[in-house]
């Protein structure tokens, strides 16, 4: 009964053929399969490409979309003088000459980023100009402040594309090159990088034993809390800053095996421009 219900079942007419397969041609051969292994690059392409498909324009429409009420600016320039290129002769060359630049809002978000060729700040200008007409298309208010670290370069251009603004600068680097040249539109407001130029005015450094402690201390001086979560991080009133930072200084001051001779300076900045 069996055979005979299988013979039927051949024989019985169907909308359709089933596909005969092909044997496995040999590697390499152009007119079969020509099958080739998955390289890292061909994984790469079909990420990329799948990408572009599916979520290339999503991101795009969702970063012309944040807003921002405060601005952290970032050039990463250092980290492309180490790709460089070899030469028959053995001549290192470095290709490119510029780097990336972004936008950092008050939540930690990426509102824009570009590729900078030339590291000038015509490049900068056109990205700040382009973030200040978003905000116009948006119909929201420019960022309040705007934090840049390498400040000598970049004030007069973030001015530039946001008048009112109050730019945020490196403390200890503004007292080191600018001293009292600020003009009057520029407000210095600490951040946590402000601790790292304290740190260096540590004796050893990392390797300190109060190392840990000391950033600790520097920390709490400076902020609430960090952000996390989304949440931007809750700083305390630059008065409150000035009295805590001094604070931390005399107390690893007099307990000695802390602070180099250039701690003193660095202090004294510290108070001076917070105010």
């Amino acid at each position: 009964m069996v055979n005979k219900y299988l013979e039927c079942f051949k024989r019985r007419d169907c909308w359709y053929k089933p596909h005969t397969l092909k044997a496995i041609s040999e590697p390499w051969d152009e007119s079969r399969y020509n099958g080739k292994s998955i390289s890292g690059d061909l994984i790469t392409e079909i990420i990329l490409e799948d990408s572009y498909r599916t979520h290339q324009e999503e991101s795009s429409e969702y970063l012309c979309m944040l807003k921002a009420k405060s601005l952290s600016i970032d050039a990463t320039f250092k980290v492309t003088q180490k790709a460089t290129v070899v030469g028959t002769d053995r001549q290192r060359t470095n290709l490119h000459k510029g780097g990336l630049m972004s936008a950092m809002s008050e939540t930690n978000e990426c509102v824009k980023w570009k590729f900078s060729m030339t590291q000038s700040n015509e490049e900068l200008q056109e990205f700040l100009g382009d973030l200040s007409d978003r905000f116009v298309e948006q119909k929201e208010p420019p960022p309040e402040d705007v934090t840049a670290d390498n400040c000598c370069h970049v004030r007069s251009t973030i001015v530039h594309a946001f008048p009112h603004v109050h730019v945020g600068l490196d403390l200890y680097h503004c007292m080191m090159q600018y001293g009292a040249s600020l003009s009057g539109n520029v407000d210095v407001r600490l951040t946590r990088a402000y601790m790292h130029r304290y740190l260096v005015a540590t004796i050893n450094a990392s390797t300190n034993p109060w190392h840990l402690q000391v950033v600790r201390d520097l920390h709490d001086a400076v902020l609430i809390s960090g952000a996390e979560d989304g949440k931007p991080a809750k700083y305390r009133t630059k008065e409150d800053q000035e009295e805590r930072l001094k604070a931390v200084y005399l107390h690893w001051a007099r307990h000695g095996g802390v602070w180099s001779a250039a701690a003193a300076k660095t202090s004294y900045a510290m108070s001076a421009m917070a105010v």
